[in-house]
């Protein structure tokens, strides 16, 4: 029979229009983003986030005793009609009082059997309901979504009813929203109006840094590039997105980004920063650690650093512009040619000092120069220090900064003693603690070796220990990147991301327990060994499109914290 097929195809089309209008993906939740939205956060898929959600706590020693999704299924009575499979939209518009009003777009499958739960209206129409814990919301129905809100919140419900779709405003963050397992969304309306706001915050400090006391004008100073650099925001950010993501193996990943208007100058700056040869953590060795981290670094940003250094100095040394004026330009000559750096922070052994365990990798255009400007620098720096007046004093040791150039198998390299004076005169804690980064003589030695044509190598130690790490270098300078736990958490990180940071908590909990050993408060307090495990660590990209920066958490060391906190909670601090 000839109306055969057409039934079939017809059915066939009416099963795939409603399953579509039913899937309500993270892909269709973008698709109902009111245009007038200034922010907005999707859940990807009801019941995965909430299976997701008790797969983590379990993983981390905490099971839930519930089930996240029957919970509030149970605690509102919105349960029939909920399409639990589908993906949740909270967008957030501007109320008639001037405040953003969150409304909810709850995914349904049968709205008529949604709202008869909570005693609505099965038309969609606005109408005021009760929830089964007592609270008061009001719902409506758009398209495939119950939206909901508070009563104080209506009128941004209604404007959501007549808003046209966001639409091609939305695509630069669909990947990223797609990608995620819950994500949050700020758009270009929220990022100008923000900046806007926050310059406006600048423009009145500055009215008021008339009466700044002299030694803090260097922080006057940094209202322009703070200004600037909200201008910038305001125009080069298309959106700012935050979101997390657990894997099917339940390693967690937190993460940040801003998109860039095309062509903008954020997105000409990221598109000029350039991988470091070698990976972000070359040269940093396999030694116990607490902390260790690399990128490329320019010398723009170097000499910004340096510059709010300076402008304290100036501010403190009135009476030495001219040596000032020298060591602007020393400084600006120890910076130039600087292209990444890397350091890395060691656990300790409980013997030596905090700095006697850092390493860090610096690399340069040209090594010798570079140590010819460090030179340069220190001895101008010593000239001015040691006449230096600092504000409120005994708060600060002064110090005495000597250079001499030295001989490291073969190559050429700089060794810089610091004396910390007036240590008498601080407090006994601050005393302490000074003792603890610099000795209880106040002495420290910091060496640096030209390892190559583009590589210089420091340690905050002497001779022999530098020369110990100019060997392991030659030896293997992906010492630290070639662990096997490290290459677990970078295999996390973003492909190709320039900067990265590690966090190894059993180092860092080592080296807690040695500042605890300084605090007197603490009452010898000694937190518990964490167990081995894979770093936590931080990758950050940029490129043309965006900055994108992610926290990772592997899942050995998801579950290494759940055995930690539950040690902590049976009482194993010391």
């Amino acid at each position: 029979m000839k109306w055969q097929p057409r039934l079939v195809v017809a059915v066939a089309a009416w099963l795939a229009a409603a399953s579509a209008g039913f899937a309500q993906t993270a892909e269709d939740a973008l698709k109902a983003v009111p245009d007038q939205a200034l922010g907005y956060i999707i859940i990807n898929s009801l019941a995965e986030a909430s299976g997701k959600i008790e797969a983590l706590a379990k993983r981390v020693g905490a099971p839930l005793p519930f089930t996240l999704l029957d919970k509030f299924k149970t605690e509102t009575g919105l349960e029939k009609g909920l399409n639990a499979k589908g993906s949740v939209l909270v967008a957030f518009l501007m109320g008639d009082n001037g405040q953003p009003a969150p409304v909810g777009y709850l995914p349904v499958s049968d709205y008529a059997a949604f709202a008869a739960g909570v005693n609505g209206k099965a038309d969609g129409s606005v109408v005021e309901v009760g929830l089964t814990n007592g609270k008061q919301v009001v719902i409506a129905r758009k398209g495939a979504y119950a939206l909901i809100t508070e009563p104080r919140f209506r009128d941004a419900l209604e404007t959501a009813l007549k808003a046209a779709p966001a639409g091609t405003s939305v695509t630069p963050v669909q990947p990223w929203v797609l990608d995620h397992d819950v994500s949050g969304v700020l758009t270009t309306r929220a990022i100008q109006m923000l900046t806007a706001l926050g310059r406006q915050g600048i423009g009145m400090a500055k009215q008021f840094a008339g009466g700044v006391p002299p030694e803090l004008q260097p922080a006057v100073k940094m209202l322009d590039p703070l200004d600037n650099f909200l201008r910038d925001v305001g125009t080069d950010v298309s959106n700012v997105v935050a979101g997390a993501r657990l894997d099917k193996s339940l390693n967690l990943t937190v993460g940040l980004a801003s998109l860039f208007v095309a062509d903008s100058g954020f997105a000409k700056a990221g598109a000029a920063v350039q991988p470091v040869e070698g990976g972000p953590l070359v040269g940093l060795p396999s030694v116990p650690y607490a902390f260790a981290g690399g990128g490329p670094i320019s010398e723009a940003t170097m000499q910004g650093m340096a510059g709010f250094g300076l402008q304290m100095i100036a501010a403190a040394a009135k009476d030495q512009a001219e040596k000032v004026k020298k060591l602007e330009v020393a400084t600006a000559d120890m910076t130039r040619g600087i292209r990444a750096m890397s350091i890395l922070v060691g656990s300790g052994k409980g013997q030596g000092t905090m700095f006697e365990s850092m390493y860090a990798v610096v690399k340069v255009a040209d090594s010798q120069q570079y140590l010819r400007g460090y030179k340069k620098y220190i001895d101008i720096y010593d000239e001015v220090a040691k006449d230096l007046k600092i504000p409120a004093a005994g708060a600060m040791p002064q110090q005495e900064m000597k250079a001499k150039e030295v001989t490291i198998d073969g190559l050429p390299g700089l060794e810089v003693s610091v004396q910390l004076k007036n240590l008498d005169d601080l407090p006994e804690q601050q005393k302490q603690l000074m003792a603890l980064y610099f000795g209880p003589d106040g002495k420290m030695n910091v060496t640096s070796v030209a390892a190559d044509k583009n590589t210089i190598l420091m340690r905050y130690a002497g001779l022999d220990v530098t020369k110990a790490f100019l060997k392991e270098y030659k030896t293997k300078s992906d010492a630290l990147a070639s662990q096997r736990d490290v290459t677990t958490t970078l295999g996390l990180l973003p492909q190709g991301a320039q900067t990265v940071g590690l966090m190894d908590l059993s180092g860092a909990l080592q080296l807690a327990n040695r500042v605890l050993t300084m605090v007197p408060q603490a009452g010898g307090l000694q937190l518990p060994a964490f167990p081995a495990a894979p770093p936590i660590g931080m990758g950050c990209k940029l490129s043309a499109g965006s900055m994108d920066l992610r926290v990772v958490i592997p899942t050995n060391t998801l579950g290494a914290l759940g055995a930690f906190i539950h040690q902590v909670k049976g009482g194993a601090l010391n």
